[in-house]
């Protein structure tokens, strides 16, 4: 498995990067930037694929890269 961190996304046609993206809990503490990932497995892997803290809640976002979708 091969992972590296990525800048950004695309959000409605523009480059964002994950620093522009902050959360904040309601129970106070500093607000905390988002980040992201480009994860590659070896051959196919079967989803639904979840990972990293409140991912079970669905707070975790995956998308294919088209280029290498199968």
């Amino acid at each position: 498995m091969k992972v590296e961190p990525v800048a950004g996304t695309m959000l409605g046609g523009q480059q964002v990067a994950w620093r522009e993206f902050l959360h904040q809990r309601s129970g106070g503490g500093s607000a905390k930037t988002g980040y992201g990932f480009r994860i590659e497995f070896p051959e196919a892997v079967a989803g639904p694929v979840v990972l990293g803290e409140a991912s079970h809640f669905g707070m975790v976002g995956f998308e294919a890269d088209g280029a290498r979708m199968l």
